[in-house]
């Protein structure tokens, strides 16, 4: 996982104290590994919205929840190299969850236009 230029001092820090605990240390082994397997796609031409699209369930190998899993976005927002292009991935991600769930409809009209 590349980290941020100067922020690498504070990402030690905090993924030391984060570690300390069974659930944060699960947050910080996902999105670590979430993050190396991200950079893979990316080295291979990948966007980040596709990386992160293609990997994020493959790298749940601790199970985590959807309350995990956004502390894990929030950690990789602030400390990972790519974080704004992952923020602007999952801002975007989660209108179309929104959609979805508000105007079932209205997505399914979206979608079919998408893929034609």
């Amino acid at each position: 996982m590349k980290i941020k230029a100067g922020m690498e001092s504070v990402y030690a820090s905090l993924k030391n104290e984060m570690t300390q605990d069974g659930r944060n240390n699960a947050v910080i082994s996902y999105a670590e590994r979430w993050a190396d397997m991200m950079e893979q796609q990316i080295s291979n031409g990948a966007s980040v919205s596709e990386a992160a699209a293609q990997t994020r369930y493959e790298a749940n190998q601790e199970n985590i929840s959807w309350f995990m899993y956004g502390n894990a976005v929030r950690v990789l927002v602030n400390f990972w190299d790519h974080g704004e292009e992952l923020r602007q991935w999952q801002q975007q991600s989660n209108r179309i969850q929104q959609v979805q769930r508000e105007e079932p409809q209205a997505y399914q009209a979206f979608d079919a236009q998408s893929m034609s």
